[in-house]
């Protein structure tokens, strides 16, 4: 018997199986069924409290690739983006960043939500990242200069 070794994922063959998903490049959070954010939401919620986790949650799907100029893979090109308004506020946005740093850690910050900011292997993006940090702080309200609140709960645990 000769296995495969680059089997098709279930994705591949989804994309295969439905011609619209053609040149998807992956799978995101579908704002178009508000009737199920209850559901999920709750489920999410009650599953963190029981383990006293909080979600992390990749932030390029909420950013609009086409307003931004950041493209499909730093910002989304398939509608997601208003979601940003439909997720619990509870959630810590991870702002990942490979070759530019965007100012969209500011963005998520205004809308509500804590911010990770996480550069990959780029130190030039990191330290773009940490002044981009330290100006929200010197210019901010306590309310949305919430990184350094963050980083003391993180060294507590």
């Amino acid at each position: 018997m000769v296995v495969d070794p680059n089997p098709l994922s279930p994705d591949d063959l989804k994309r295969r199986s439905y011609p619209a998903n053609q040149g998807t490049y992956c799978r995101s959070y579908c704002p178009s069924h508000p009737e199920l954010h209850g559901v999920i939401f709750d489920l999410i919620d009650e599953l963190l409290a029981h383990f006293n986790r909080t979600m992390w949650i990749w932030g390029d799907r909420f950013l609009d690739g086409e307003v931004t100029g950041m493209g499909q893979w730093d910002a989304a090109k398939n509608g997601t983006a208003p979601a940003i308004h439909a997720v619990p506020k509870g959630i810590e946005i991870c702002d990942w960043r490979h070759e530019t740093a965007h100012p969209s850690a500011g963005y998520f910050a205004l809308e509500g939500f804590r911010v990770l900011s996480s550069p990959w292997r780029r130190s030039a993006v990191a330290l773009r990242q940490l002044d981009a940090i330290r100006l929200a702080r010197m210019n901010s309200s306590p309310a949305v200069a919430t990184f350094r609140e963050l980083y003391r709960e993180l060294r507590k645990q």
